[in-house]
């Protein structure tokens, strides 16, 4: 992710859908928005006919502070 931070790309998308295939972790989505807050990039999530946390609204309340999520859905 750093080299495609200093390349120029500041959004990054996380997939809760298409499991097998692209769909990641609760662990992996919350280090990867830790990492989008360290690179001051925006994270993005897909979840598109995937599997969400009950307990969240717009943002995880475990998410580190400073850092938000934008939530797609299709």
């Amino acid at each position: 992710m750093e080299a495609l931070a200093a390349a120029g790309v500041n959004s990054f998308k996380f997939f809760m859908a298409y499991k097998g295939i692209l769909q990641v972790t609760d662990e992996q989505l919350l280090r990867g928005f830790a990492k989008c807050r360290q690179l001051g990039a925006l994270p993005q999530v897909c979840l598109r006919q995937g599997r969400t946390n009950p307990s969240w609204t717009w943002c995880p309340l475990s998410l580190p502070r400073g850092v938000c999520c934008q939530l797609q859905r299709a």
